[in-house]
């Protein structure tokens, strides 16, 4: 098995792809007001807005420190 895309919830789009281009040095391949994506060697790591996750999937709003795994 073999994992190709890891999404995560971030409360500041901005901000998270500000610290992974600066901290592990990674370029994004696609920028959005929503969301960001970085290639990680053949794995897609997609950033995306909480309020703007949780409303694509029906979800309630995520409050500070809340976890949701799929």
């Amino acid at each position: 098995m073999r994992v190709s895309f890891i999404t995560l919830s971030v409360s500041d789009v901005k901000q998270s792809q500000a610290f992974y281009q600066a901290f592990l040095q990674l370029d994004p391949v696609r920028v959005g007001a929503e969301h960001v994506f970085f290639n990680l060697e053949g794995t897609v790591l997609a950033l995306f807005g909480a309020q703007a996750m949780a409303q694509e999937i029906g979800a309630p709003s995520p409050g500070a420190g809340s976890v949701a795994l799929s």
